[in-house]
């Protein structure tokens, strides 16, 4: 029997996730230790996509990654890792952007992804852009 693939918006919204931290990993790679922190909480926001062929292990593993960043977020902070926040929500909301179990709240939660998707990397990217290249 095979079991049900994640949807593609479930997976759009995983994938922007991991992108998400992308830009803040380069600004670590002139320190390394926030490199080594950015690799140690930043690398779990993979794991959804090691699964999408079983979406309930992939829904499981949203929640379960979001919850663990979503503590980095909160004990972590003095360390920068509130910037696993938006990667952290963008989880949840891949969680349950399945159009085929809740066509309306999947609607929603994938335009609201989709935003905060387009935020937190195109923000960031500017912001990292000024500081590390044009200041130069």
């Amino acid at each position: 029997m095979d079991a049900e693939r994640a949807h593609g918006w479930q997976i759009a919204l995983a994938v922007s996730a991991f992108v998400a931290i992308l830009p803040w990993l380069a600004m670590g790679v002139e320190n390394t230790f926030v490199l080594f922190v950015f690799v140690l909480c930043g690398l779990p926001l993979a794991a959804p996509l090691l699964v999408l062929r079983r979406r309930e292990e992939f829904v499981r593993i949203c929640i379960g990654v979001a919850s663990t960043s979503i503590f980095w977020v909160v004990f972590g902070c003095m360390l920068g890792t509130v910037v696993l926040l938006p990667s952290a929500v963008l989880l949840f909301l891949a969680a349950g952007a399945d159009p085929r179990r809740r066509p309306v709240k999947a609607r929603f939660l994938g335009g609201v992804g989709a935003l905060l998707a387009a935020a937190a990397v195109i923000g960031p990217t500017m912001l990292i852009w000024e500081v590390l290249v044009a200041s130069e």
